[in-house]
């Protein structure tokens, strides 16, 4: 009998769901223990399905029907018994049938589904039960783990008992009836590594959907359970190493459970396993992906493991990083997926962090040290990609060795600092001139050139600073170098693919903004550097004060490179770094292309101006006003697209804010901090400004695009907190920006009722009252949508917060307008 034909009791179980009625009692559950113990068996599964492929689906749609069952008629299981010890203990035999179900390879496909009836039973568990539950599977997958040893290394058949249960039950067909089953522990016989793998593998993912019980009540079970976790992780097939990874990354990311204490022994399995991802023939996807999840919560100052390099001894830190070292070298390793190849950088990076934390002399004992940061970049001068991490690992380096040299001449780092380095930092220069290299060579140069220029050596000793500082010189005047350089690598790129030129300008131009971040001096250096990020509007008459020594030059490029290139990669490139450099440098010339891009009507320029516009106002400081009026000038909103006028009032905005000399840079998803606009309790207008800006016409004009009304918003209060404004053009705003207080949006309306608070303050004349309550009536009386009233309260709180010559008439109106 197969169990598609499993006879009398599937078909009293079937009859539970003939009609909406169906009812269930005592023999229903008989009737699922019995099936259960007869028919549900590994053994008969495997050899039905051997038998037959297409008999897994059939197996398959069984199951599907016991979890049907399960969860929508869960009084089959809670409904046979009052007494609650019995219903856990059935629960949990269950599952353990179920589970044992995988031990048969040909099972596994079932898996999912066996899973699935698992977590409908758990989810009728009280949480206390299901904790217990879960610690006792841990304990099964302990075991299983042990007995995976043995049959690695012995020619035998173990008969695993496997029970969760913890007490013997009998099942009666009906109260009374001579029929009864007795429910006995599972034993499961395994004669090799797969069928025992398979088991864990089920295990590992039913404790995922398990609550997992605190370290703090059993240090000693988790400490134990972490170690046989680590060890199946390091032994495991692919299947069941996939599964381990799933829940250790649960666990690791749980708020309630800790694994300090095997920290180490969790970043050495894990970078083993990178490395072996790395060798196989065909890595999978989710193991990287959980590798990298892992690896992230490895990393220094993540909020469960800290604690790991809080403990880590400086010779352990060393060693994590020689085998980051050689995870790099490995012939595979630029095919991982980009997600761990970035963790595993970022990794180094936590632990040249903490290297950093370290005594000096304590650093200079490593002998090894200098050998490795040479091993660290020789591999990291192998890959293709040198994203943000590998940039901050070089950065690292370079400063540890710098700092540890900057104590004594000859360290274990003096060859590294001195010798090797510099070195690699010329070599990348002489290389710009190699054609073959093409986009790498400028690539390398930007990687390894950007440690000499961004970090800082202020505060290490004059001798360290007077080698740095002629690194500097050095590096600056080669690239700046009319004949040679970047305008060598220039030209020879324009034989490359459109797309590698693309690149090379970008590549290019953040070098210049590298080298310029350091200040040069010297015309002929600036006016090479400027050229190069003036590239797409080179062509233009109106030089300023670029003052080329050689404009044929730079045009000639201008017209064999830019022409073919992606234009907005270009563009963008070209205007951050134009934007970020220092205020001596061609000042009129950069505002005349912002201008020119402005006023262009390209959309990809347009753009790109006004994202990086307040960082050239920033740069520049207080004292461009009439530039940036005339800027905003030449924007129209009606002829832009709604996502470009969003873009540029959050682009005045921070310009506003910008010129007023209260702003902060902030390495956020918002650039710029300003300390007058995230006031909320008070308002501050001592920084303000007189600015020609068309503020009444900037919102007139966004006024029919309601989606930039949030915008608009964050753009007035800039306005009210740092433009001079006199009480009638306060007024003025007010009656033109009242639409606003309409918006769907309840933070729109609060951002604006901050603005009334301020426009309240800055202008408590009787117009300003008359002409607030009869904006007010009007939300009153137009407004029937829900939030009308809510809006009043917070317009009125601000309105009366700020000055006291306006709660009386206020107050009394609030009165009037919330019982009318």
């Amino acid at each position: 009998m197969n169990i598609v034909e499993s006879g009398h009791h599937l078909k009293e179980l079937l009859k539970i769901f003939d009609t909406e009625l169906g009812t269930v009692d005592q023999c229903h559950t008989y009737h699922l223990c019995y099936l259960l113990c007869h028919e549900i068996v590994p053994d008969r599964l495997a050899e039905h399905i051997r038998s037959n492929k297409e008999n897994l689906s059939f197996c398959s749609k069984e199951l599907e029907f016991f979890g049907k069952l399960i969860s929508e008629r869960p009084e089959v299981l809670t409904g046979y018994s009052e007494d609650v010890t019995f219903f856990q203990n059935l629960c949990a035999w269950i599952i353990t049938k179920l589970l044992a179900i995988t031990v048969s390879p040909e099972c596994r496909p079932l898996c999912a589904e066996v899973i699935r009836i698992c977590k409908c039973i758990i989810n009728l568990l009280t949480e206390e039960y299901a904790t217990s539950l879960a610690k006792n599977l841990a304990l099964e997958l302990q075991n299983l783990q042990r007995l995976n040893h043995k049959l690695e290394y012995e020619s035998c058949t173990f008969a695993h008992t496997f029970s969760l249960a913890t007490m013997p039950l009998v099942v009666n067909l009906a109260e009374g009836a001579s029929e009864e089953l007795s429910l006995e522990s599972v034993q499961i016989e395994l004669d090799d590594l797969e069928p025992c793998e398979c088991v864990q593998s089920a295990i590992c993912m039913l404790l995922l959907e398990c609550p997992f019980p605190p370290v703090q009540r059993d240090t000693e079970f988790a400490i134990s359970f972490w170690m046989d976790l680590l060890d199946q992780l390091e032994l495991a097939d692919t299947e069941l190493k996939l599964q381990t990874l799933r829940l250790t990354v649960k666990l690791v990311e749980s708020d309630n459970f800790s694994s300090s204490f095997a920290g180490r022994f969790l970043i050495d399995d894990c970078l083993a396993s990178c490395s072996w991802l790395i060798d196989s023939a065909n890595p999978e996807q989710e193991i990287a992906i959980m590798l990298s999840r892992l690896l992230d919560s490895c990393c220094a100052m993540h909020r469960s493991f800290g604690v790991i390099f809080e403990d880590a001894k400086l010779d352990w830190i060393v060693g994590a990083l020689q085998r980051v070292g050689d995870i790099l070298l490995q012939e595979n390793f630029s095919k991982l997926e980009s997600c761990l190849k970035s963790s595993i950088l970022q990794f180094a990076v936590s632990c040249t962090y903490c290297i950093q934390l370290y005594l000096v002399h304590e650093v200079m004992a490593e002998r090894t040290l200098g050998d490795l940061f040479q091993h660290l970049v020789d591999a990291l001068l192998r890959q293709d990609d040198f994203d943000t991490p590998a940039t901050a690992l070089l950065s690292d380096i370079v400063a540890i060795s710098y700092h540890v040299v900057s104590q004594a001449t000859e360290t274990c780092c003096s060859n590294f600092a001195l010798i090797y380095y510099p070195q690699k930092v010329y070599e990348s220069l002489n290389n710009l001139a190699d054609m073959s290299l093409g986009v790498d060579g400028l690539k390398i140069c930007e990687f390894l050139i950007t440690p000499v220029f961004k970090c800082s050596f202020e505060k290490e000793s004059q001798n360290v600073r007077c080698v740095i500082s002629a690194l500097r010189e050095e590096v600056a005047c080669r690239l700046l170098n009319e004949n040679s350089g970047l305008t060598l690598a220039l030209k020879n790129v324009a034989a490359l693919p459109a797309a590698e030129q693309t690149t090379s300008i970008v590549v290019a131009t953040n070098i210049v903004g590298i080298l310029f971040s350091q200040g040069i001096s010297a015309a002929a250096k600036i006016a090479t550097g400027v050229g190069i990020l003036s590239l797409p509007w080179i062509s233009l008459n109106n030089r300023m004060d670029l003052n080329l020594a050689n404009v044929s030059r730079f045009t000639s490029l201008a017209s064999s490179i830019v022409k073919n290139c992606d234009e907005e990669l270009v563009i963008s490139a070209c205007l951050k770094n134009l934007a970020i450099l220092q205020p001596h440098l061609c000042p009129n010339w950069r505002k005349y292309i912002f201008h020119t891009c402005l006023s262009s009507g390209q959309h990809a320029l347009v753009k790109n101006a006004l994202l990086h516009l307040p960082m050239l106002f920033f740069r520049l400081g207080p004292g461009n006003e009439a530039d940036f009026s005339e800027f905003a000038s030449l924007l129209h909103f009606g002829s832009l697209d709604v996502d470009l006028v969003k873009i540029a009032l959050n682009s005045y905005t921070d310009c506003i804010c910008v010129l007023s000399g209260q702003v902060t840079e902030y390495y956020g998803k918002k650039k710029f901090y300003c300390r007058i606009c995230n006031m909320t309790f008070r308002f501050d207008f001592t920084s303000r400004y007189r600015c020609a800006l068309s503020v009444k016409a900037i919102i007139q004009s966004a006024a029919d695009i309601p989606s930039s009304h949030e915008d608009l918003a964050a753009f007035l209060r800039a306005v009210l907190g740092h433009i001079f404004l006199s009480e009638e053009d306060v007024v003025d705003l007010l009656e033109g920006s009242f639409f606003i207080a309409f918006h769907e949006s309840l933070e729109c309306r609060k951002q604006y009722s901050m603005c009334l608070g301020m426009m309240a303050s800055l202008a408590p004349s009787d117009r300003f009252v008359t002409s607030i309550k009869e904006q007010l009536a009007n939300l009153q009386e137009n407004d029937a949508s829900h939030h009308s009233n809510e809006s009043l309260l917070h317009y009125f709180a601000e309105l009366t917060k700020y000055d006291e010559v306006l709660n009386g008439p206020f107050a009394h109106f609030r009165s009037a307008v919330f019982h009318s």
